[in-house]
């Protein structure tokens, strides 16, 4: 569900009823809110508005898109550590309520071609680097990257999944990861999964 902007003005009542109508009729309401993907505070011209809209639809879009296809693995992908499937998504949602969703995506390497696949190894990230990768990916996705505004503590569950190249999976970060989700949420009960891409070229950190 997206939420009016702060310039659209008069539409606050339609758009808190369709909330509660939908209330009886769906498990949970994922929201983004137009404020957080940069909707301008003013009107603009209606060119410049449906531009605006295009890129938060994309947004939106490339958000669920990477939370909803996180269990979806080809056969060349490898198997994650924590597996994340649609049951974890359903149990994290849960019953009634509303959810927010952080996000932060990074690119930690190249895509190569078949040939340069062949003529070349690809240097791996050292336990530093992909923990520190993973680290601030977590921390932006909880705060500065999230669909919604609010206060963290009052969060019932929580989901963190990290997809990448295996190499940047860094176990012991997802682990301290996971930590931090559960500190900063007031010891919600957090899940977790990982996502090993074997072609992937970026670093992908959801909280749900």
């Amino acid at each position: 569900t997206v939420l009016p902007s702060s310039g659209e003005e008069g539409i606050e009542p339609n758009a808190r009823a369709g909330l509660l109508g939908l209330e009886a009729t769906v498990d949970a309401q994922l929201l983004f809110d137009n404020d957080e993907l940069d909707a301008p505070a003013e009107r603009v011209p209606d060119a410049d508005a449906e531009m605006g809209y295009a890129d938060a639809n994309e947004t939106i879009a490339e958000w669920t898109g990477a939370l909803f296809s996180a269990g979806e693995l080809s056969a060349d992908d490898g198997v994650g550590e924590q597996v994340v499937d649609a049951s974890e998504l359903i149990a994290t949602f849960g019953s009634g309520g509303y959810a927010t969703l952080g996000y932060n995506s990074q690119q930690v390497r190249e895509k190569q071609s078949f040939f340069g696949k062949l003529l070349s190894s690809e240097p791996e990230p050292d336990s530093i680097e992909s923990y520190s990768t993973i680290e601030t990916a977590t921390r932006r996705a909880l705060y500065r990257h999230r669909s919604l505004a609010g206060d963290l503590t009052e969060a019932v569950r929580s989901l963190l999944v990290t997809m990448g190249p295996p190499a940047w999976l860094n176990r012991e970060a997802i682990a301290d990861a996971r930590g931090t989700v559960a500190e900063e949420t007031g010891g919600s009960a957090v899940r977790g999964g990982d996502v090993p891409l074997e072609e992937g070229t970026h670093l992908t950190v959801l909280v749900l």
